[in-house]
């Protein structure tokens, strides 16, 4: 994903251990000279192959950086996508709360008609219930 690149090309190693003292102080202390340089040689290449120099850290750090870039280019993106699907999810929400809406508005109206239309056929019987109460009152005074 990333253009940007590291240089992982062989770097020539400083001297991490210096073979030469190492094998002249076991020659001082009673090693033969071909010993001592075979344990020199063998030290060296345990410190070679376990100590990292700063060389070896520094483009360590480089291509971290470079991952940590391409990361953080994949984290936007993905947060840009989740951002947009967000959005459309809330419009669609929105337009499903408005039609439910005005179904309930078009129910709630239709109630409301409903019921006055009910009472006025109720109080138009009650009326015409009075008048023929007050018809037969009158005839009977």
């Amino acid at each position: 994903m990333s253009t940007a690149t590291v240089n992982t090309a062989p770097i020539i190693a400083p001297v991490l251990f210096d073979t030469l003292r190492y094998a002249k102080r076991l020659q001082e202390i009673g090693f033969p000279r071909e010993q001592a340089e075979g344990f020199a040689e063998l030290q060296r290449e345990i410190v070679d192959e376990r100590l990292a120099t700063k060389a070896d850290i520094r483009r360590l750090e480089a291509e971290i950086e470079v991952k940590f870039k391409e990361l953080d280019a994949k984290i936007d993106l993905r947060t840009k996508e989740l951002d947009a699907k967000i959005d459309l999810t809330a419009k669609e929400l929105n337009a499903k709360i408005d039609t439910v809406a005005k179904e309930l508005d078009a129910k709630i109206e239709f109630t409301a008609k409903n019921l006055e239309y009910k009472l006025t056929v109720r109080l138009g019987s009650m009326m015409a219930a009075s008048i023929v109460i007050v018809a037969a009152l009158v005839k009977l005074l």
